[in-house]
């Protein structure tokens, strides 16, 4: 890969293995010329889940379950662990019950 070149950089983004085709993710990059990063709307239904990294920190993991549960939508929270016997990440999702209060 030439690092700076853009065909290549998207690719390396936007591209994943057929092996993760079940995770049915989607990205968005949005480069400085077609706005950049910010805060963007989209309808709600849109989002399904939300997918915390296993490293988060407790402030704020409590912060998006909170916007999460303002929003009033039907949204999934999950939280990537390490698989204690296996090399891989599993990603179940948190029990709202029980969530970080």
């Amino acid at each position: 890969m030439k690092i700076g070149d853009r065909k290549e950089f998207l690719k390396a983004f936007t591209v994943k293995s057929l092996h993760w085709e079940y995770e049915q993710e989607r990205r968005i990059i949005k480069t400085e010329r077609a706005g950049g990063p910010k805060a963007y709307r989209f309808a709600p239904g849109l989002l399904l889940g939300v997918i915390l990294g296993q490293n988060i920190s407790t402030e704020d993991e409590k912060q998006v379950c909170g916007w999460v549960d303002k929003s009033g939508e039907k949204i999934k929270i999950y939280k990537a662990q390490r698989d204690r016997k296996n090399f891989k990440i599993i990603i179940p999702e948190l029990d709202l019950e029980n969530k970080i209060q």
